[in-house]
């Protein structure tokens, strides 16, 4: 058929099919490179997003980490530690940047950055209880090592100078304030509310005894030593109480909630750290 055309016609359609042919090459092509590029455009937002997930993930680890070592041994390191972390997390204007094309994951950032904030809020309130145990801790021992040697003088004077009465009274005040003594500081030890409860005991006992070798004493300067003990010891127990409440608050909210706010920031995390990877595959 084509030997029936005539020259120019074979020239003319020659031109149309190669003008076809480049028409068709160019689109192709355009549209590969524009799929190139999506997918280009595609790899470097799901690479933001892994870098600013797992800083994230970095960051909340060593906060938990270092949460859990203050409430073991509390110091200054671990306290800024906490924060430090944190406030990498909640200030890190690249960590939202790299959500923001996609708005479900934008807002779960978003919740888990609130949740990271009161995790430092709430680590503050426990290392504010920790403080305040540490300082009734101090406070009772030095009233403590004061009292000991407080009963220790009286139970000396008294043997030297009074009756047999008030020396088996002092023998039981020195014997059940050596008891409470032991109490205490095996409760400092241990946190054992038994061990509150023995000091407890064991110290109303002790002032019983006291009393009555107040009673029976007729020496002025052993009545003048005895009075001093007691105002000494006014709020002696209170300390160690307060103490106790100190240290259960803190516990509580180690283990309840930085514990819950710790795990469900990680498992948020995690998902979005899968969700990224199934993208990449």
């Amino acid at each position: 058929m084509l030997e029936s055309w005539s020259i120019s016609r074979r020239v003319s359609s020659g031109f149309v099919l190669v003008t076809l042919i480049i028409i068709g090459l160019s689109v192709f092509s355009h549209r590969s490179v524009s799929a190139l590029g999506n997918g280009y455009l595609e790899y470097r937002s799901t690479a933001k997003q892994t870098i600013s997930a797992a800083s994230y993930m970095e960051d909340i680890f060593e906060a938990r980490f270092a949460a859990l070592r203050y409430s073991q041994s509390p110091s200054d390191k671990w306290r800024q530690d906490v924060n430090d972390h944190i406030l990498a997390v909640t200030q890190d204007r690249a960590l939202r940047s790299a959500f923001q094309d996609s708005p479900q994951h934008l807002r779960d950032v978003e919740r888990l950055v609130a949740m990271s904030e009161q995790f430092r809020l709430n680590f503050t309130e426990m290392s504010n209880y920790v403080a305040e145990a540490n300082t009734a801790r101090a406070d009772f021992s030095i009233r403590t090592a004061a009292f000991d040697n407080a009963i220790n003088d009286i139970f000396s004077a008294t043997i030297q100078t009074s009756t047999e009465a008030a020396i088996t009274a002092a023998g039981r005040s020195l014997q059940t304030a050596m008891g409470a003594i032991l109490r205490g500081n095996q409760y400092l030890t241990t946190l054992d509310p038994a061990d509150l409860t023995a000091f407890t005991s064991e110290f109303n006992a002790f002032h019983q005894n006291l009393r009555r070798l107040e009673a029976l004493n007729n020496q002025d300067v052993i009545l003048a030593k005895i009075a001093a003990l007691k105002q000494d010891l006014d709020g002696y127990t209170a300390v160690l109480e307060t103490y106790a409440a100190a240290q259960e608050r803190a516990a509580g909210i180690q283990d309840n909630t930085l514990y819950a706010l710790g795990t469900g920031i990680q498992h948020g995390l995690d998902s979005i750290a899968a969700e990224i990877v199934g993208r990449q595959n």
